[in-house]
């Protein structure tokens, strides 16, 4: 009878912790917090206390603090090796640095608080040749659904675009890109599984230490 106690109660709170939506108002996702035991000043207590142990320069990540709400902007990286064409070489990769820059914007209320953390549309991908490439933060990248099928698709709207619809000539030159494709995809969905996994880390580490229980000296 206890295991299958202890069985629901990680099903609830597994439920609870991945309980997160895409949010289009701030182009990222959103979590509730329940916290049964706390009011609104000592949430905002707690969260403050956590920022400082989570975030460098915590004066400076601290944009707003007041008993009904918390603004943080931080950052978190991802390295990655992206791939691009080279005309001797075929397909390349370079190591990549994409430094995910955010904002913390946390409703506070009694026994519970909405944390929504939000990004740019986009983030420059780092690479010794100082190339503009950028990884694209969108509903796609933060929920993970985005598909070959998908990159297709816009590779050729592209092409027929800068093409006048010549078909023969969208064919020919997105069989050319097709491998270039696939790579770029490959890499794409691993910098999208690695930003939501921060994601989720920064909200369960959040959630933790709202919950935890104040031990006595």
């Amino acid at each position: 009878m206890i295991k299958k106690y202890f069985l629901l109660f990680f099903i609830v709170f597994e439920i609870s912790v991945f309980a997160q939506s895409y949010n289009a108002e701030v182009n990222g996702k959103t979590l509730i917090i329940n916290v049964d035991n706390l009011k609104a000043e000592e949430i905002q207590s707690k969260i403050s206390a956590w920022i400082a142990l989570n975030y460098k320069s915590a004066n400076d990540v601290l944009q707003h603090s007041s008993q009904d709400k918390i603004i943080a902007k931080g950052s978190f990286v991802i390295d990655s090796n992206k791939p691009f064409t080279d005309l001797f070489n075929g397909i390349v990769y370079l190591p990549a640095h994409i430094i995910f820059d955010h904002t913390l914007i946390i409703s506070i209320k009694d026994y519970k608080c909405k944390v929504d953390i939000s990004f740019p549309e986009k983030v420059k991908t780092l690479n010794y040749l100082n190339t503009d490439w950028f990884f694209n933060i969108n509903e796609y990248t933060l929920l993970n659904e985005f598909t070959i099928e998908n990159q297709y698709e816009i590779a050729k709207k592209n092409l027929n675009a800068q093409n006048n619809n010549n078909e023969k000539k969208v064919n020919r030159k997105f069989d050319s890109l097709k491998r270039y494709l696939d790579a770029n995809f490959m890499h794409d969905k691993e910098v999208s599984t690695g930003m939501n996994n921060k994601i989720n880390a920064l909200f369960i580490s959040l959630q933790d230490y709202l919950n935890k229980k104040n031990q006595e000296w």
